[in-house]
């Protein structure tokens, strides 16, 4: 279960109450055979996260993140602050979190990265979800379920990465989620978004399910969607599966549709292979990716390919990701 901060178990030294440290260091190796953006290997440093989590009172916690590996000079999601806020225990299953973090929709956008089953988030996670952004969210988590409400400033613009970033109208968007625990290893969820930003409203409800065994994990989410009066729909599905103690197999399908003129169509088909050494703590994973009508993220120089990939007309190809990641 995704939780914002964590309370301190082993404390280090600090003035008043106590904190816990960690970190998430991830490297890739990325081969890209999608036009334009044909390249040839590229080495990525993609992650670099540093946190802090912590608390002054047994009733509060704090928690702020950094991601070292961001680059300031690109446009978009460029602050290497990622993660900073308080939360306060109202009553018992009942917190009030107020700072920047991600905002409750989809599951796997609201997952950490140490838990991924693929190097990368979906093009379904990344653009209906895995958003941060600045706000006060209530949490009321009283097993088997669990609701999260949050208010906040919003992005510039729907499906905009813009991180770090003041109001830039006078209203606010509300964003929803409610987790329910069927029995041990069944899960259902329903999440909801309203957006208005300068441009126009955003409308989002979707859900997803999740089954768990001591051997397989299936996951399948979806989500409809009305982004200043294009209608659009995407779900995607993961299944991973234990070969042996230490090695997983794992497989995406994800599909992506604007159903308002022009209308238009994509898809991608992944799979991969996990090597656990240490759980997620210390794991090598490849992955290879295939796609219908998207194309691979390319920056500046255009030899540059970062492993992710992103809506584009007739085009087609794959992308190949060998990530080592390890975590203190």
């Amino acid at each position: 279960m995704f939780v914002q901060g964590l309370q301190a178990e082993e404390a280090v030294t600090v003035g008043t109450g106590k904190m816990k440290l960690g970190a998430l260091m991830q490297g890739w190796a990325v081969d890209d055979t999608t036009a334009p953006n044909n390249a040839d290997l590229n080495f990525r440093l993609r992650r670099a996260e540093f946190k802090a989590t912590g608390s002054v009172h047994p009733d509060s916690r704090y928690f702020i993140m950094i991601d070292a590996a961001k680059n300031p000079s690109s446009t978009g999601d460029n602050k290497i602050l990622q993660d900073f806020g308080a939360a306060f225990m109202i009553f018992e299953n009942f917190e009030v979190i107020a700072g920047q973090f991600k905002i409750p929709t989809t599951d796997e956008g609201l997952r950490s990265s140490t838990e991924l089953l693929f190097p990368e988030r979906s093009y379904f996670a990344r653009t209906f979800g895995d958003r941060r952004e600045a706000g006060v969210m209530l949490d009321y988590n009283g097993k088997p379920v669990r609701v999260r409400v949050m208010a906040s400033n919003g992005q510039a613009s729907p499906g905009a990465v813009s991180t770090n970033v003041n109001e830039v109208d006078s209203s606010k968007d509300v964003n929803g989620r409610v987790d329910w625990t069927i029995i041990e290893g069944l899960k259902l969820a329903a999440f909801g978004s309203n957006s208005q930003s300068v441009v126009g409203n955003s409308l989002r409800t979707g859900g997803d399910i999740e089954y768990t065994c001591p051997k397989m994990l299936v996951r399948v989410a979806g989500v409809s969607a009305k982004e200043i009066g294009i209608e659009k729909t995407g779900m995607v599905a993961d299944v991973g599966y234990n070969l042996t103690e230490k090695l997983q197999a794992v497989a995406r399908f994800e599909n992506y549709q604007v159903t308002t003129a022009p209308k238009s169509s994509a898809r991608a088909t992944s799979l991969g292979l996990n090597y656990m050494f240490e759980g997620n703590n210390l794991k090598l994973q490849l992955a290879h990716t295939m796609m219908n009508h998207f194309t691979s993220v390319g920056g500046t120089p255009s030899a540059y390919v970062d492993g992710t990939y992103k809506l584009g007309s007739n085009n087609a190809g794959s992308l190949t990701v060998l990530s080592l990641q390890t975590t203190l």
